[in-house]
């Protein structure tokens, strides 16, 4: 369940990214400068309750013990932590 929605809001968000900077490159002009900004905000309003939900998610179910030596659970947060 959490690797299907982690991988739908990494898409989604991926989307979101591409499609925001295609429009600001938009000229005034151009058939989908009105189209684009709607769809842009209806994704965006699709992948708020998914977030929010996987947020709460996050927060209420415990991660799993991480495997391996001491130094390497230690060297596994340090790194989570600088991404």
């Amino acid at each position: 369940m959490t690797l299907i929605l982690h991988w739908l809001l990494a898409l989604g968000i991926a989307l979101m990214l591409g499609l925001g900077l295609w429009m600001v490159r938009l000229d005034y002009y151009h058939p989908l400068y009105q189209a684009l900004p709607a769809l842009h905000r209806d994704l965006g309003l699709l992948l708020a309750p998914l977030l929010l939900f996987r947020l709460l998610w996050r927060g209420f179910n415990a991660r799993p013990e991480l495997a391996g030596a001491r130094w390497e659970k230690g060297l596994a947060r340090f790194v989570q932590a600088m991404l």
